[in-house]
């Protein structure tokens, strides 16, 4: 992954200055947040300047679940997901593309967690993340 882009602490991002940062996965952006206002609007968002990674990140969360945690970079975006490791066959069986299963398979879990990550270019990644977004709200 690239550098994080957002790493002023007194500079929150706003949506020209992402937009701007993106350049073309811009449409990507809209997209993701379109999809996600009209199929989960259950799902929140809000920004914090986070200092163990130096950068603003988005978290998304339903309740006080957190749904995912995306970090932009120049050029592009990456949402991450944490489930927990006993879910994996659960995700390997679901229909998420045969690139993401792929990242699974190899990601390493961190204790009890297993993150799986989609980065987004121009056009790239949406149906992913709907999936995992739609599998993050109904398993435990």
């Amino acid at each position: 992954m690239g550098a994080p882009f957002f790493t002023e602490k007194s500079r929150p991002p706003t949506e020209t200055a992402i937009l701007s940062a993106l350049g073309g996965s811009g449409g990507a952006w809209r997209e993701l947040f379109d999809g996600i206002r009209a199929q989960h609007p259950d799902v929140s968002e809000r920004w914090g300047y986070y200092t163990d990674g130096k950068s603003w990140l988005l978290k998304a969360s339903r309740k006080s679940k957190t749904v995912f945690w995306l970090s932009v970079e120049q050029g592009a975006f990456r949402v991450a997901f944490y489930f927990p490791e006993r879910l994996a066959g659960t995700l390997l069986a679901s229909d998420l593309s045969e690139r993401c299963k792929a990242e699974i398979r190899r990601g390493a879990s961190s204790g009890r967690l297993r993150r799986v990550a989609v980065t987004f270019g121009p056009r790239r990644g949406l149906r992913d993340v709907m999936t995992l977004i739609a599998l993050k709200k109904t398993l435990r």
